[in-house]
């Protein structure tokens, strides 16, 4: 596509300078006025002669893939989006249990899964927690099933005492 602009334009500027340099040669009366009127016939002919050109077959099928293309990058956002925020859900949910344990003296590695509800947005549905709850565990489970939703039978305890 660049290339047939250059070439047009090239064309383009190339009938303007021999206009003008025919015009300009031209002595004063008829034969300029003649000289102007062919030299703007000939650049209007070189303005429109990409049209006499244009490939519809092509544009219409480059069109097609274009959108295409960009139906493709639309989704892949929304994707990008959606794995982005279930993260973020899931990190920041992280980061809450692990705060109250450190509160709690409890020394644990959690890992939260979160699920999409049909209303359209990601939220905690199950916990993975290893390591010492140090008798914190029954108040970690209370917060997780309260604060985040995650009910006791979907948090899996391992390696931690409570």
């Amino acid at each position: 596509m660049t290339e047939f602009l250059k070439n047009w334009l090239l064309a383009l500027a190339g009938a303007a300078v021999v206009c003008s340099l025919a015009v300009t040669l031209t002595p004063e009366g008829r034969f300029r006025r003649i000289t102007s009127l062919v030299c703007g016939a000939a650049m209007i002919a070189a303005l429109i002669s990409p049209l006499c050109r244009f490939d519809t077959a092509a544009y219409a099928s480059g069109l097609a893939q274009y959108r295409a293309a960009a139906a493709q990058a639309a989704g892949d956002g929304e994707k990008i989006s959606e794995a982005l925020n279930r993260t973020y859900i899931q990190e920041r949910c992280e980061a809450y249990i692990l705060d109250k344990a450190e509160k709690l003296g409890a020394n644990v590695d959690v890992r939260i899964t979160a699920r999409w509800d049909t209303g359209g947005w990601w939220y905690p549905y199950s916990a993975q927690i290893t390591g010492d709850a140090g008798g914190g565990k029954s108040a970690l489970t209370e917060a997780m099933e309260a604060e985040l939703g995650i009910p006791a039978q979907r948090q899996d305890w391992s390696g931690a005492d409570g």
